[in-house]
């Protein structure tokens, strides 16, 4: 175990002793869908059921403006220490709150920005991170906007480890994408912040080029693993079921993960097909 897993592995340890963090496997349930023959997770959590939407801040005042509010509004600031890793040049490593996969961490930064485009020195923070990591393992996720299913204006960039295979490694995701190849297959090598920038610039070019995907307002998930790096661009965060389930998805789901607080939800997703619930969520593939 690296020095940097190990930490992390302490920090978890004394905040769920401290009642700062809520880890919560749940259940899981596979299913194979209808369409590409993928396996997908479905993690039945009841307990995301009181996770917030967003956090409460003091009521406003005189002098405040639009700006105050939205910081006053970060989770991040000021941070939990008990769920404080360590800092990171310009960021901060935290634990995620409500994580269901234990070491699920965040890159921070350090000072309110907003979960806007990634820029140079993120991807120069996140390889400096995954070089430490010592495990090929790691599933790197960022959404952006509002229909990402992202649930914090502060810039954040997150990382878990996965114990099984993403579905982009071996089905095409039928919904419009750009993915680009990061490594071999097998190879441990950690790319430059500079090399995973250009990645992400050639995802964002790429897409450009559709006219469902305006770089400057689109909402959409990325999602880094050491093979590749996908960007998916996002019509809606959520659909509601016939039944009246509500199914969402943030970038966890493009990799086959997803999220469930509720029996109903969990037969919503089996009868609707993974693949068919996407499409919806997603533009189709041109």
């Amino acid at each position: 175990m690296s020095s940097l897993r190990r930490t992390i592995s302490d920090r978890i340890n004394s905040a769920l002793t401290e009642g700062a963090l809520h880890l919560n496997r749940g259940e899981i349930i596979e299913i194979r869908d209808r369409t590409i023959g993928a396996l997908w997770e479905i993690r039945k959590v009841a307990s995301l059921r009181h996770k917030p939407t967003r956090i409460p801040s003091p009521p406003p005042t005189k002098n405040s403006t639009k700006d105050d509010e939205t910081v006053r509004k970060s989770p991040f600031l000021p941070h939990d220490p008990k769920l404080h890793v360590r800092d990171h040049d310009e960021y901060r490593v935290l634990l995620n709150k409500f994580a269901v996969v234990r070491d699920h961490v965040l890159l921070v930064t350090k000072e309110f920005e907003e979960q806007e485009h990634l820029v140079l020195r993120d991807f120069e923070a996140l390889s400096k991170l995954l070089l430490e990591w010592e495990s090929k393992d790691f599933l790197v996720f960022y959404n952006r906007g509002a229909n990402s299913g992202a649930s914090q204006r502060h810039k954040h960039l997150q990382i878990l480890p996965i114990s099984r295979d993403v579905i982009f490694h071996h089905f095409t995701l039928p919904v419009l994408h750009h993915h680009v190849k990061v490594n071999d297959e097998g190879s441990p090598i950690i790319s430059s912040g500079s090399t995973l920038y250009k990645h992400y610039e050639q995802c964002i070019t790429s897409l450009s080029q559709s006219p469902h995907f305006d770089p400057v307002k689109s909402s959409f998930n990325m999602l880094l693993t050491n093979r590749e790096m996908i960007v998916v661009p996002r019509k809606q965060a959520e659909i509601i079921d016939d039944s009246g389930a509500i199914l969402s998805a943030n970038a966890m789901g493009m990799a086959g993960f997803l999220l469930a607080k509720t029996d109903d939800e969990v037969e919503a997703w089996k009868r609707r097909d993974p693949i068919s619930v996407l499409k919806e969520l997603c533009y189709p593939a041109e």
